[in-house]
């Protein structure tokens, strides 16, 4: 017989000696008790290694902000770098129903709304004109608005012009969105 058997062998004998000395309650106790001491031996190096990996992480921070603070950046580059941060201008669409989800979300009704696009040359940009008349309670509109400027991180609000009419208000939510040139 191998010792590896043997090893087994012996380990199965004592697992059930141990269950018919302690009962099941008490191997399984004795079991969480190894564990436990396994878990005091264990902590320890577990927290050295994450100090470890904390220093290197400073480390490595330090070395990538110092990187990019002595990075000359031509205003070219620049100006390149914050074009890449508008999407495309093939966007406007899916935009438009992140609107009207949010609308719907927010129980906003938007009946019609006025659309226009233009070109931006000098800047390089193609805007979307979003205006969209709503009736709605003050707390919906301005979270309807906050929404939509939340989600859409390159809309601005141009116009919130408010009529009171009763409790509801009578708005005017005029929306630019802009897109780089694709």
């Amino acid at each position: 017989m191998s010792s590896l058997a043997v090893l087994q062998r012996r380990a199965t004998l004592a697992g059930m000696r141990s269950r018919v000395w302690l009962g099941t309650a008490g191997a399984i106790g004795l079991l969480l008790s190894v564990l436990a001491v396994g878990a005091f031996w264990w902590a320890p190096k577990l927290a050295k290694d994450a100090t470890v990996l904390h220093e290197k992480y400073e480390v490595e921070g330090v070395r990538l902000r110092d990187r990019l603070n002595r990075r000359e950046q031509d205003p070219a580059t620049v100006l390149r770098e914050f074009h890449d941060g508008f999407p495309e201008s093939t966007q406007y669409l899916t935009d438009l129903r992140a609107i009207f989800r949010i609308a719907r979300e927010q129980q906003v009704s938007l009946p019609r709304g006025d659309y226009a696009a233009a070109r931006k040359a000098e800047a390089g940009l193609t805007t979307f004109e979003v205006v969209l008349p709503v009736k709605a309670n003050y707390a919906v509109l301005r979270a309807f608005v906050a929404s939509v400027l939340n989600s859409l991180p390159h809309a601005s609000l141009v116009e919130l012009r408010l009529e009171r009419e009763g409790n509801q208000l009578n708005a005017r939510v005029h929306l630019t969105l802009y897109y780089r040139e694709s």
